[in-house]
């Protein structure tokens, strides 16, 4: 265990190579996934997912590490804890919630996962106020191979692959937080939903007579 942290340390600090191949971070296992809608007051979650496209080199290879930072607007959402997938069970000190407004996410694999669409993690959040956040997920550190193949001996860096160009691209993951209606609207909308269904009922009776009355 001690030689693989120290493996995935040693990785992590060494950029050896720059990777050409289609990679992204996605929300769902099929990348179809980028907002939610929530309220005041709600708990969500966040899934984080390596999608590869037009390659196997995770299906072959495998992902050794993992590690990206998320920035959010603070004055709508908190984020309250993240819980990497169990094939990353090395994570230091993720995740990292020392900053207002950014959380970090990193980890390790011991059997690194074979497949085009792994779970990195789950990230926790709350929602204090209305309004919209976007949760931008970039590259965890410009100086270090955070996305690692295990396609050893070359150790090959994914980040480049991901958030080119210069390491700036970010995936966008939009939270919009509805306030939670007040109790006086919602007696009111009742009142005039009873009232509009008794102005109905009294309406079909009269009919009912006239009718009766006719005959």
């Amino acid at each position: 265990m001690r030689n693989v942290l120290f493996l995935f340390i040693v990785i992590s600090f060494t950029k050896v190579q720059f990777a050409n191949a289609g990679f992204v971070l996605g929300f769902n296992g099929t990348n179809t996934l980028n907002s939610a809608n929530v309220f005041v007051g709600d708990s969500f979650a966040v899934n984080l997912y390596l999608i590869e496209s037009n390659t196997t080199n995770l299906t072959t290879f495998g992902l050794l590490g993992f590690g990206s930072r998320a920035n959010y607007n603070s004055t709508v959402i908190q984020a309250t804890g993240a819980t990497n997938d169990a094939n990353f069970p090395i994570a230091g000190g993720s995740p990292d919630l020392s900053v207002n407004g950014q959380i970090d996410v990193y980890g390790g694999a011991t059997s690194p996962p074979k497949m085009s669409s792994i779970h990195l993690a789950t990230l926790n959040f709350n929602a204090t106020a209305a309004g919209t956040s976007v949760i931008s997920f970039g590259d965890f550190d410009p100086f270090v191979s955070d996305f690692t193949l295990n396609d050893s001996p070359t150790f090959t860096d994914l980040d480049p692959s991901l958030f080119s160009p210069t390491l700036g691209f970010k995936y966008d993951f939009t939270v919009k937080v509805a306030a939670v209606p007040e109790p006086s609207s919602l007696l009111g909308s009742s009142a005039l939903a009873l009232a509009f269904v008794m102005r109905r009922r009294r309406s079909c009776s009269k009919a009912k007579i006239s009718s009766t009355n006719g005959l």
